[in-house]
């Protein structure tokens, strides 16, 4: 973005250079008409200019402004030419890209033959992981994969500590991470590598990207999360059965107010108004003052928070409309009905226009990584962090 930046300035000033030679070549030839003839006295040219001074000034402020409107107008008309140039085509570019990461991943994930798929088997080891965490170890995996060429498929497809009716598979909450998953789960592979969690590697780092994605390096700020996001997006697949519990609207605004467990030791209690001050600045960026709280907007915010006093705190906020349910309010996810309404809240605030969170929670990068993988690639703009910046950690 930078290097079509310094493009645009510089057609701006060869612009106004143009622009400032042509006014001077105008006014030379102006003052040669009006004051050149043959076999004209000095006294004469003195006396001419002496009558017809104002006449004079009228026609030099006539041409300056007939010039100045005839220059903006090419300058603005230009740039808005070479700005509509330089904006949309590197999200052309980046819309392609994000359409071969995804048929890729299809590829790789949906092979032709489940016996012949050469397999990456991700082992979460869920005892002493949350729902964020889990996802973050199964993207990991998925990234592997990539960079090896292998279909990706948990083993065991297990997710310790939540169980509903249908039991405590990773397929009672998502769709399968690939169409060989349960194929996988009966029948011997040929050609498979194991990636665990117990060993070295449990620690993700930041310095590679496919080599069909490398071009990103130039186009975009942030291409790690760009990539990372497109791999969450294509685990975090709700199935039929929590699909349906989603409510239909839209919120224009996703809030995370994360407290409970990790304000012992990981993170800082901010108050709601701090959060809701950086909604005001995201909704309104022009506005400097946010002091009419008794003015009603018509922007819907969804509220996810384990603590329940917050949903007493947003009364005091009447400009905004808080959607919740009473049901997401928990102290923690450690039942199926828990882990249904964090992915509720998940689907919900990734599906905002804006979010307003903390990145020292899991679920609060989640909703960024989903911003990405929806083909969002200007996603940081549109979010604000209470207290860290961005990071990809399990």
């Amino acid at each position: 973005m930078e290097k079509y930046r310094k493009k645009k300035k510089k057609i701006y000033l060869k612009i106004c250079t143009f622009g400032l030679i042509a006014t001077l070549t105008v006014s030379m030839i102006l003052y040669l008409l009006y004051n050149q003839t043959e076999n004209t006295k000095f006294e004469d040219i003195i006396a001419y200019e002496k009558n017809n001074l104002q006449y004079n000034k009228d026609i030099i402020r006539l041409e300056h402004t007939t010039q100045q409107i005839i220059r903006n107008m090419s300058i603005t008309r230009l740039l808005s030419n070479r700005v509509s140039v330089t904006v949309n085509e590197p999200n052309k570019i980046m819309d392609k890209l994000h359409l071969v990461l995804k048929k890729h991943l299809k590829e790789l994930q949906e092979p032709p033959d489940c016996a012949s798929a050469r397999y990456l088997l991700c082992d979460i080891h869920s005892q002493s992981c949350g729902f964020g965490c889990l996802l973050h170890r199964a993207s990991w995996c998925l990234s592997h994969a990539v960079v090896e060429k292998r279909t990706m498929v948990l083993k065991p497809p297990l997710m310790h500590g939540y169980t509903n009716k249908c039991g405590n598979r990773w397929d009672c909450y998502f769709k399968p991470v690939s169409s060989c998953s349960k194929w996988s789960e009966h029948n011997s592979l040929n050609d498979a590598t194991r990636f665990s969690f117990s060993s070295p590697y449990s620690t993700p780092t930041h310095d590679f990207l496919p080599s069909y994605l490398k071009k990103l390096e130039t186009l975009s700020e942030h291409p790690h999360k760009w990539f990372y996001g497109h791999l969450v997006g294509a685990i975090f697949r709700p199935n039929e059965r929590v699909l349906a519990l989603m409510p239909k609207h839209i919120p224009h605004v996703g809030l995370h107010i994360r407290r409970g467990d990790k304000l012992i030791s990981e993170a800082k209690k901010y108050e709601v108004r701090e959060y809701i001050h950086h909604i005001d600045h995201l909704v309104h960026p022009k506005r400097h003052f946010h002091t009419s709280y008794d003015k009603k907007y018509n922007i819907n915010v969804w509220l996810a928070t384990d603590d329940t006093s917050v949903l007493r705190e947003t009364n005091n906020f009447k400009q905004y409309t808080f959607l919740h349910e009473d049901s997401d309010v928990v102290t923690g996810a450690h039942t199926g009905n828990d882990l249904d309404n964090v992915i509720k809240d998940l689907w919900m605030m990734s599906r905002a226009k804006y979010f307003v969170g903390t990145f020292s929670s899991q679920l609060g990068r989640i909703v960024l990584e989903l911003f990405y993988s929806q083909g969002r690639h200007d996603a940081m703009e549109y979010v604000y962090s209470l207290d860290d910046s961005y990071y990809y950690a399990m």
